[in-house]
């Protein structure tokens, strides 16, 4: 991401994976796909930092709207609460998530944005990719 963002001066990096708790936590990464890597319990095989909601209040200073992007294999539901729970909605124009393909799981994303439209909806056999907008008053 440092390579990617590195001509922005707008865009700031950390090197932690955001979750419920601050510390430490157990995770796989998977060398046939870096895309199928994940914090988990089982089968795990390294240690990510992880922040709270704390951090990114004390480390993100808001001077335009956020723009979200959360694709965080299966710790979706947890980052965007952190998320939630750090910024006024006001301060989010727009969230760009990736989550599991399954109606229950998008209907529990679209009832926690209801500030937000759905305008943008990808789906294959294994995931949705989401973009949510901020609904204009």
């Amino acid at each position: 991401m440092l390579k990617n963002t590195s001509d922005y001066k707008n865009i700031h990096t950390f090197n932690y994976a955001i979750s419920n708790i601050d510390g430490d936590i157990d995770f796989l990464i998977d060398p046939s796909s870096s895309g199928s890597s994940k914090i988990t319990s089982k089968n795990n095989n390294s240690k990510v930092k992880v922040k709270n909601y704390r951090f990114l209040k004390k480390n993100i200073i808001l001077k335009n709207l956020l723009e979200v992007k959360i694709d965080v294999e299966g710790h979706e539901e947890i980052v965007l609460d952190e998320i939630l729970n750090t910024f006024n909605m006001d301060a989010i124009n727009s969230i760009y998530i990736e989550i599991e393909n399954k109606s229950e799981v998008l209907e529990k994303f679209k009832k926690k944005l209801i500030n937000f439209s759905l305008i943008y909806l990808s789906v294959n056999s294994k995931r949705c990719d989401c973009h949510f907008l901020k609904k204009q008053v």
